[in-house]
């Protein structure tokens, strides 16, 4: 398993991260000389991992090492089996900038695997086969913030596979496995020196708006504590440099000029940059009135028509319907845009 600490710094971080968790795999791939549908089967086992991350600001990569098992009981009564497989290779992955945050990324490895039938009764006869190939991955997991203690936790979810079919016939090859894991990252390297979060905070704003909850991610990924982050947003704030509302409205404008929308949509756009759903909703409903909702999809619908000519009625009223309906104007509204009589020229001009 993985991941590195719940803020990137400047430069680089280090992290060590140890996990454990359950694997459920397929049948491995086997050698013309091994009958494995009768002596290697798909079952679950646990799992081991350690990793090595080097992090930034939203990547982080490294060295992994990896072990999880099949103990899935022998095909028969008195026989014992075991199948494992150890991967040694690294990963990359992205990740928000969010509390928890959340990642997904792939990697790359060469494995090494071992399967063991024992049969028990009589004299105990033992088979071993091994094998080695490259395998590939890909995995996604959620992790705690440890920026104050250095420590955190993370789970994950990843599949296995191998690229490569057994060498010879008595070799055994992979088994394409599903892992759920569970483990703890430490941060190895201490936050080298920052400039204070307040005048870092105002260079950003210098360059651009931020709403209180983007800044406040920002900061985080630079690397401040959540102390110094919430102290240099009160100070933003009691100084007016930061103001969601100021920064609603300057976004609705701007957004109504390039790309005219309804009201759900502006109130939309507005949460999903960090504004309050009350406030967008608010500043939304005070920058488009009904009669302005109406006409911005009377425009939209005159601008687009030319798209849908010699289409039949039916598919273009369809389409118009969910073109409105995407850009977030109200349901009556779209009704009124598609009852207009035939001498109005949005829905009937070129149809």
């Amino acid at each position: 398993m993985l991941v590195l600490l719940g803020s990137a710094l400047p430069g680089h971080a280090y992290h060590l991260v140890f996990a454990t968790g359950y694997a459920n795999s397929g049948t491995p791939d086997t050698g013309a000389g091994v009958e494995r549908s009768s002596l290697f089967q798909a079952g679950g086992g646990y799992t081991a991992h350690a990793r090595f991350e080097t992090d930034r600001e939203h990547v982080f990569w490294g060295p992994s090492f990896l072990f999880w098992n099949n103990l899935t009981g022998g095909p028969t009564r008195g026989s014992r089996v075991n199948y494992f497989q150890i991967e040694l290779g690294g990963r990359v992955s992205y990740r928000t900038a969010s509390v928890p945050d959340f990642y997904a990324g792939g990697g790359v490895g060469y494995s090494f695997s071992q399967g063991t039938y024992r049969e028990d009764y009589f004299e105990a006869i033992e088979y071993t086969f091994d094998g080695d190939f490259p395998t590939a991955s890909i995995h996604a997991g959620v992790k705690t913030d440890g920026s104050q203690n250095g420590v955190g936790v993370v789970g994950e979810l990843s599949y296995h596979w191998g690229l490569d079919q057994p060498a010879n016939p008595q070799s055994i090859g992979p088994a394409n496995a599903y892992l759920v894991q569970i483990g703890v990252f430490f941060r190895l390297a201490k936050r080298p020196p920052l400039e204070p979060a307040l005048p870092y905070a105002v260079k950003l704003l210098a360059t651009r708006s931020y709403t209180v909850r983007k800044l406040k991610d920002k900061l985080k990924v630079r690397g401040y504590l959540p102390d110094e982050i919430e102290q240099a947003i009160v100070k933003l704030q009691e100084k007016n440099l930061l103001n969601d509302e100021r920064f609603a409205e300057g976004f609705v404008r701007t957004r109504l000029e390039s790309h005219p929308r309804g009201r759900m949509a502006l109130a939309r756009d507005l949460q999903a940059r960090g504004v309050a759903g009350s406030l967008a909703r608010s500043v939304a409903n005070a920058a488009v009135d009904n009669d302005q909702e109406f006409e911005l999809a009377r425009e939209l619908v005159e601008r687009k028509s030319g798209q849908y000519a010699g289409l039949d009625k039916l598919t273009r009223r369809r389409r118009l319907t969910a073109l409105l309906a995407r850009r977030g104007f109200r349901p009556d509204v779209i009704s009124k845009i598609l009852a207009l009589p035939p001498d109005e020229p949005p829905l009937e001009e070129n149809a």
